[in-house]
């Protein structure tokens, strides 16, 4: 039996007894919050989980041009080790973002010690080129000063395993042509496509998936759950701003528009445009390149 003070001692948090609701059986209701703690837990888990997924934008101040990609990995500035959790949340060829309170001050020159996600430690010498000090995710972003390449041979080897890894995208519709049509141009861009057949499948689908999954196309109208209410469990309800979320739909654009805003969906397309739009808007997104691309290269 599970008391308030498991719950307390499990989430960090006092649950708050709600008043009663009409029910068959009797039972009581819980709100409960998490502690900052357990937030902090999950989402490294959900790191750990989704490593190697590529990095759409770069934070503000970051100027890296090279692909970033997230990552998980333990971390120790060798200068300040006393520093409480350092992690290194995204990676490139040219630098990375160390989690860390209390960052370095711009320009700082350090050491990074890393441990890659085979146990192998490496110590890489870096500069603070910005710094984020508030919100859930404070530290700082380096650039790789030390590169020597029998030094930066690990990360690029990491790195070249996180690109060939094939971008999967989940297709949700209840139009069976429109599924082929919308698996045969996830395909053509080398993707790994998982189909659902309605919003419950496809609710279902990204519960057991989620985090192999880079993006979703949905539907805007199917039977069961339609698609502008699965947008709002992926946004509202399970608060994940971060997945990429495509509408497919025959709506007028005044509807898909309206859906096309910061915190909903990540891009809006009708039915009745040509397909290449949405082509070309999924390869940009995933940053691959189109088919006519690759066999003009």
């Amino acid at each position: 039996m599970t008391t308030i003070g498991n719950l307390q001692s499990a989430i960090g948090h006092s649950p708050r007894v709600l008043p009663a609701r009409p029910t068959s059986t009797p039972a009581f209701f819980l709100d409960v919050a998490p502690s900052p703690a357990l937030v902090a837990l999950l989402d490294k888990r959900a790191r750990e989980r989704r490593q190697g997924r590529p990095q759409n934008t770069p934070p503000p101040g970051v100027l890296r041009s090279a692909p970033r990609f997230e990552v998980m990995l333990e971390a120790k500035i060798v200068e300040l080790a006393d520093l409480h959790q350092q992690w290194v949340t995204d990676l490139s060829h040219g630098g990375m973002f160390v989690c860390c309170l209390n960052p370095p001050e711009l320009r700082t020159r350090l050491g990074v010690k890393l441990v890659l996600p085979q146990g192998e430690e490496l110590v890489v010498g870096a500069e603070v080129v910005h710094r984020i000090l508030s919100g859930s995710r404070p530290g700082v972003g380096v650039q790789f000063t030390d590169t020597r390449p029998e030094v930066l041979a690990p990360i690029h080897a990491l790195l070249a395993e996180y690109q060939r890894r094939k971008p999967r995208v989940l297709v949700v519709d209840d139009e069976a042509i429109w599924r082929s049509t919308l698996a045969r141009v996830v395909q053509s861009l080398g993707c790994e496509v998982q189909l659902a057949a309605d919003g419950h499948e496809g609710l279902i689908a990204l519960i057991d998936g989620y985090f192999d999954l880079d993006l979703v196309i949905l539907d805007l109208h199917m039977p069961h759950l339609d698609g502008k209410a699965l947008l709002e469990r992926i946004r509202r309800q399970g608060g994940d701003q971060a997945l990429r979320v495509f509408l497919f739909s025959a709506a007028s654009p005044d509807e898909l528009n309206g859906l096309a805003r910061p915190g909903l969906a990540t891009g809006v397309f009708s039915k009745l445009d040509s397909i290449d739009v949405l082509t070309a808007r999924l390869a940009k997104e995933l940053r691959i390149p189109l088919p006519s691309q690759r066999r003009a290269a």
